[in-house]
């Protein structure tokens, strides 16, 4: 079965509050098993998960 983006995410937050990080900022590569190609000198993926204030988080933006 697969998991939603917003699973993945809560899980990783999980796993990040398991393992006491505060914040995690991963750039994906190729090595990293990607589905899809990255052109050279392209743009590629940063996913970046950090404690914030409760009054930054504007629903409207969410995608869960």
């Amino acid at each position: 079965m697969n998991k939603s983006l917003n699973e993945i995410c809560v899980n990783a937050v999980n796993e990040m509050v398991h393992e006491g990080i505060e914040k995690h900022v991963q750039f994906i590569s190729p090595e990293d098993n990607i589905s899809f190609g990255l052109k050279e000198g392209g743009k590629i993926p940063k996913v970046t998960i950090e404690w914030v204030n409760a009054s930054e988080a504007n629903p409207a933006v969410s995608s869960g």
